[in-house]
């Protein structure tokens, strides 16, 4: 039983896979010299018309005439209307890069500020230390103390030394 729907299946997979499709080509008829004239026949109820085509009642020729008529200025409204969004769109996007400028601008000119409060607060701070640094002894001072002091030490050390060998 199995082996019949196996043999069933693979018969019916080959088939759908090599089917074909087939596409008609449907010949259009030519059209009569005739209907491609443009006419107007008025007409009333009854009469055959003299050619084929779609005939119009007054309401719906008006209709088209109107439509026809107003297209120009519908087109100059819809033209308006798209160049008007896009105006805006555009003058959102520029008072939107505008604000972030200002913004940008306030920030870095707050920092600016900062810093140049800090300059003159190093500044100040290094003239009071170069003021201070040529106020005191020089170094050759400091180092004349210095060797003065370490020879009266040593004189001092000396002296306690012969005093309590003695």
């Amino acid at each position: 039983m199995n082996l019949k729907k196996f043999i069933s299946w693979s018969i019916c997979s080959c088939l759908f896979i090599s089917s074909t499709t087939v596409h008609a080509e449907i010949p259009s008829p030519e059209p009569d010299p005739q209907e491609l004239i443009s006419r107007i026949s008025p007409m009333r109820q009854g009469d055959i018309a003299p050619f084929s085509g779609i005939l119009f009642s007054p309401k719906a020729t008006a209709t088209i005439v109107a439509e026809f008529e107003s297209f120009d200025e519908r087109m100059k409204i819809e033209v308006d209307k798209a160049v008007s969004d896009i105006n805006s769109k555009k003058q959102f996007e520029i008072n939107e890069i505008s604000s972030k400028c200002t913004t940008e601008k306030t920030i870095l000119q707050a920092d600016i500020n900062s810093k140049t409060k800090q300059i003159t607060k190093l500044t100040e701070d290094l003239q009071i230390a170069q003021n201070a640094l040529s106020n005191s002894p020089s170094r050759l001072v400091w180092a004349g103390i210095g060797v003065a002091v370490g020879a009266v030490t040593a004189i001092l050390i000396t002296f306690a030394v012969n005093q309590a060998s003695k």
